[in-house]
């Protein structure tokens, strides 16, 4: 099996429009080549990884850009690590926005802050795109946060997959 690497000189039918393509993760690079292959554009991608991230692809399929911001499980090793008397937690149920103990308390801010930071981003995104066709979720914490969300939102556990063997077709 030949190994590929998605970097600089592959092709991948994404344009890419920030200021330095070269430094566009592989990641996003892949999720967008799927999103812009399976679904409606303008699309929103959402990917709920290690890190978060919320991007762009207009029209054109063209990668415009986004967000990166701090994923659910480094927001709760943070409050933990960060503070004399919160524990280390994982994801789980939220009973209530309004969290009735430390635990509840901290999966709210966690789990519905993110998917408030992910309607907001969606928002904010169509406004400045003008219109959105689509948005779609993909990460392994997309399960636990998009129950929590308002906007519609696709979830698709495959797309970087789907993007790897897109990529890996059009340059073997």
């Amino acid at each position: 099996i030949d190994c590929m690497v998605v970097g600089p000189g592959v092709k991948t039918g994404l344009n890419i429009r920030i200021d330095d393509p070269a430094t566009l993760g592989a990641d996003m690079c892949c999720v967008g080549v799927a999103a812009k292959i399976h679904y409606d554009l303008p699309c929103i991608i959402v990917d709920l990884g290690t890190a978060s991230k919320v991007f762009a692809v207009n029209e054109k399929g063209e990668f415009l850009g986004g967000i990166i911001s701090v994923g659910v499980e480094m927001a709760f090793r943070a409050l933990s690590s960060g503070t004399a008397s919160l524990p280390l937690i994982s994801g789980g149920n939220v009973p209530h926005a309004i969290g009735t103990n430390t635990v509840d308390s901290m999966r709210s801010g966690v789990i519905i802050g993110m998917a408030s930071m992910i309607d907001g981003f969606v928002e904010r995104f169509t406004k400045e795109m003008g219109s959105v066709k689509s948005v779609v979720a993909t990460g392994g914490y997309s399960p636990l946060v998009l129950p929590y969300c308002k906007s519609s939102i696709v979830y698709d556990a495959d797309l970087l997959l789907k993007g790897m063997l897109a990529i890996y077709k059009k340059n073997k």
